[in-house]
């Protein structure tokens, strides 16, 4: 499944490992699921690593995730949040990338609750779908 992230799991996986967070963090490790990525989500991603000083073993961990096969370059930028459009950047890469969901805490992005029908879920959200519709 390819979903987008949001940087805030980032810094919530880091600081509370039994976090839902942490737990998609893990997931993409593992390769349960593809995290999409353009260039300016890791940009931002490696920033805030740098200034929360995250440990070296965290900042190997988080470069796993940036899988070359699942960059997404946007052939458009898209033009939606009015209040933070910075956010706009994992609207374009959900989008370009046919992501199946978009992950994240920011209000900004669960306040449009989808975006061009993929939705966006709080991590908590969706891992409780994510273990409704796996196999027991």
């Amino acid at each position: 499944m390819k979903i987008v992230i949001d940087t805030n799991l980032f810094v919530a996986g880091y600081f509370n490992k039994d976090s839902a967070s942490a737990k998609i963090l893990r997931m993409a490790r593992r390769n349960e699921i593809q995290i999409l990525w353009t260039e300016s989500i890791k940009k931002e991603v490696e920033r805030i690593i740098q200034n929360i000083k995250a440990r070296k073993k965290f900042q190997k961990e988080v470069q796993e995730i940036f899988k070359e096969e699942n960059k997404v370059e946007p052939r458009f930028k898209i033009k939606e949040i009015k209040e933070d459009p910075e956010d706009d950047k994992f609207l374009e890469c959900a989008y370009f990338g046919e992501a199946k969901a978009i992950i994240s805490n920011d209000k900004h992005l669960l306040s449009l609750g989808s975006f061009q029908r993929i939705p966006i879920f709080t991590p908590k959200t969706f891992l409780s779908l994510i273990n409704e519709t796996r196999p027991r």
